[in-house]
């Protein structure tokens, strides 16, 4: 039931192949396949209601009175050039700034790496209902309102899921296979629209609170409504199939309900001072030098995964020993071949296989070469027993197919089209894929 990879630097180096039926079966959706990636920037997937979040107006952020009045909610969409799969997994990507900053290109690279892999991927603004001034956090930000702050962006983030559901002829998106991931505050959003699906699981704090006051006599801490929100498309569905949280936590454990709750793919480093690793106060690094006094306590990707796991939930968690809140460049290298591993056995509804290069490197050695190849492709193992190679276009489709018991194969590319291929090479339950480019 769980996975838990705990990495150092040694494993950064390790590259995942995947061996999976159906969908990813030629290497489209783990490797990447594609060359590169069109992106289409602010694309209008909803609206959102503005509400004043203070009752201190230097320190507010929100819309000032009337109430009535809404932002359009933006976002960017990442697909693989020239795709002509006419049904593509969505990623939704959310990304971090604590409610209060950050930008819907901040997550672009990760975006990019998942686009180049075959996925729709769309990276979302949402509403920041915390002020972005330092040195009004405390006087700003208590629980109730870190609670609705939260809450804001699931809102907007379930509207965005509603949005590429009602136009996924448009989107050539697979209604049926939808995911979401996020980093930080971002992580926070994606569970949430991953796991608060019933309106009777509102925390009270998004309710009307008197407390903060009112202004014309209007609540600046107005009931937040239902958990889909106002983002428009009601009555289509937000559910997603999966969720990637990096660096993320939860307020409430009581979210996750059981077994029949969507996988997650938790990913974490273990000396990350701005949201715990396992328990604790958010923030922790501004409460050590006295910019942020409260201590918020939330649950993190430790406690999640524990949690999960007594509920017989599908989860698993990355763990970086001595990472930070945010990735080096090798851990982010890892956190895009974990997020193909994941995604990929979610498309096959969990069947699939890992294997490490550590292991296939004594057992299954493989050569490819000429790669680029004009008319001959030629394939080498270093083991002498049975073996198979397909290749395969960008869509999935078989191109040529061979087997054999000596060490050698080759294949004749004369009259392939040039471009981008799959090579997929199998030997003793074992798989490799390879990028295979024809001149």
């Amino acid at each position: 039931m769980r996975n838990l990879f705990t990495l150092t630097l040694a494993c950064f180096l390790l590259v995942l192949n995947l061996s999976a039926q159906n969908l990813c079966g030629s290497g489209r959706y783990v490797e990447p396949v594609f060359n590169c990636v069109d992106t289409t920037e602010n694309i209008v997937y909803g609206q959102g209601r503005l509400n004043w979040s203070s009752q201190n107006f230097f320190c507010q952020f929100g819309a000032l009175p009337p109430y009535n009045n809404f932002q359009d909610l933006l976002c960017d969409v990442y697909e693989p050039c020239g795709d002509a799969e006419m049904e593509r997994p969505l990623l939704v990507v959310i990304h971090g700034g604590a409610w209060a900053g950050g930008n819907k290109r901040d997550m672009a690279p990760y975006c990019h790496q998942m686009a180049l892999r075959g996925y729709v991927v769309v990276s979302i603004s949402y509403r920041l209902s915390i002020t972005s001034n330092l040195l009004c956090w405390n006087a700003e930000l208590d629980e109730n309102k870190f609670f609705r702050a939260f809450y804001r962006a699931m809102q907007d983030a379930k509207a965005a899921v509603r949005f590429f559901r009602a136009n996924a002829a448009q989107w050539r998106i697979d209604p049926d296979q939808i995911f979401a991931a996020g980093h930080s505050a971002g992580a926070f959003t994606a569970l949430g629209l991953a796991y608060l699906t019933d309106d009777a699981e509102r925390p009270d704090a998004t309710l009307q609170l008197d407390y903060c006051g009112n202004a014309a006599g209007e609540p600046l801490c107005a009931d937040l409504g239902g958990i889909e929100g106002e983002g428009g498309n009601p009555g289509i569905s937000s559910a997603i199939k999966a969720v990637i949280p990096m660096s993320g936590a939860l307020p409430d454990l009581t979210f996750l309900d059981g077994a029949n709750d969507p996988p997650m793919l938790l990913i974490h480093g273990t000396a990350d001072d701005v949201v715990p690793y396992a328990e604790g106060c958010v923030l922790q690094n501004l409460r050590n030098i006295g910019l942020f006094n409260p201590c918020i306590d939330v649950y993190g990707s430790a406690s999640i995964l524990a949690f999960a796991d007594s509920i017989g939930m599908d989860a698993q968690l990355l763990t970086f020993t001595g990472g930070g809140h945010n990735f080096t460049a090798a851990e982010s290298d890892s956190i895009v071949l974990h997020s193909a591993r994941f995604l990929c056995c979610q498309l096959d509804d969990g069947n699939c296989q890992t294997v490490n290069t550590n292991e296939l490197a004594d057992e299954f050695p493989i050569e490819v070469f000429p790669n680029p190849a004009a008319t001959e492709l030629n394939v080498r193992v270093g083991i002498n027993d049975p073996w198979k190679i397909g290749l395969y276009d960008l869509n999935g489709r078989l191109i040529q197919e061979k087997t054999s018991s000596n060490t050698a194969l080759n294949l004749n590319l004369t009259g392939i089209p040039s471009g981008i291929y799959v090579l997929r090479v199998w030997q003793n339950n074992n798989t490799r894929t390879f990028k295979v480019i024809r001149s």
